[in-house]
């Protein structure tokens, strides 16, 4: 190893050769493989810089959308899924008493012979009460504020004959389940 140090720094020549020779390497490496791979990573970071300005952008929109409107935050609805459907009618049970409301009956129909069994399920909810119209519009305004997704798809009031406060109500509310 030593005599191939002395015979490489005796030969000028040689060593001239091989100091090109790196120095050539090196600019090659450098215009064909490092400055592509620089010029990649510059942009890559312009994104991300650009992304982390918009994920700020938009935590700060969101806090303010929190502050602002509260209340468009909270009206999302979500689709049930089949084991949370007796808690649902449960639910719905204690919105009719806390409004003055009697339930006569309340019954699900839920048609599970669709082939697609990705989708949500409809499912309509047979409700027969008996109240005021006040207590109605109550009851009804706290399904519309429920969690899940709930629509009036049929409503028929009839007048009682023994008393003309209140009346008989036949309803039928529509969600989706999901299983």
């Amino acid at each position: 190893m030593k005599d191939l140090l002395n015979k490489i720094k005796s030969d000028k020549k040689n060593l001239g050769i091989l100091v090109l020779g790196i120095i050539l390497f090196l600019a090659i490496d450098f215009m064909f493989i490092l400055k592509p791979i620089n010029m990649v990573l510059k942009d890559v970071s312009k994104k991300v810089v650009d992304l982390r300005q918009k994920i700020n952008n938009l935590a700060k929109d969101l806090e303010t959308l929190k502050k602002e409107s509260p209340i468009i935050l909270k009206k999302s609805k979500r689709i049930i899924k089949e084991d949370e459907l007796p808690a649902l009618l449960r639910d719905i049970s204690e919105v009719a008493k806390t409004n003055n409301l009697k339930i006569n009956q309340i019954k699900p129909a839920i048609d599970f012979t669709k082939t697609d069994k990705s989708s949500p399920t409809e499912c309509l909810i047979t409700i027969n009460l008996s109240g005021g119209y006040h207590q109605l519009g109550r009851f009804l305004a706290n399904l519309e504020n429920a969690p899940q997704f709930l629509s009036v798809e049929e409503l028929k009031i009839t007048a009682r004959q023994d008393d003309y406060l209140l009346h008989i109500i036949n309803l039928v509310l529509k969600t989706y389940i999901k299983k």
